[in-house]
């Protein structure tokens, strides 16, 4: 079980990684799909969610890489990992379904593209602490046998 634990580390580090990477293109690189997918909230701006990324691949890293081995921190950095791309693309979703909506003036034309990236993302993530989930389950079942 432990094998498989150590694969599921290795997985929250890339993420997390891939996370602060993606933050950083997210401030340095705001494109104009990235714009407009988040900008009829009036709000949000692409170094919010830059900073946001970061954030959770920073918490999603910090626990892969430090020797912490409980299942709650594991779970807590997974469900940061997968909420962060979860509500980015509920932003483009609504954005996209803005601009589908002939009265309104804002929205996104490929707000649908990019929320099923984030969501694609998301789910790999999910599956990812479905993994670690059973295997923190099966090593406290066979840990005393």
């Amino acid at each position: 079980m432990s094998q498989i634990l150590d694969i599921v580390k290795v997985g929250m580090t890339a993420y997390g990684v891939g996370y602060i990477i993606l933050g950083i293109t997210w401030i340095a690189l705001p494109t104009q799909s990235r714009v407009s997918g988040i900008g009829w909230t009036g709000w949000l701006t692409p170094g919010i969610v830059g900073t946001a990324f970061v954030i959770a691949g920073t918490i999603g890293a910090s626990v892969a890489i430090l020797p912490i081995r409980s299942p709650r921190a594991t779970q807590l950095a997974w469900l940061v990992l997968t909420a962060m791309p979860v509500v980015l693309s509920l932003y483009f979703l609504v954005a996209w379904i803005w601009y589908l909506i002939p009265t309104v003036a804002s929205g996104s034309e490929r707000g649908i593209a990019s929320a099923v990236s984030y969501l694609i993302i998301a789910c790999g993530a999910a599956g990812m602490s479905r993994v670690s989930q059973i295997a923190h389950r099966l090593q406290d079942k066979w840990e005393g046998v």
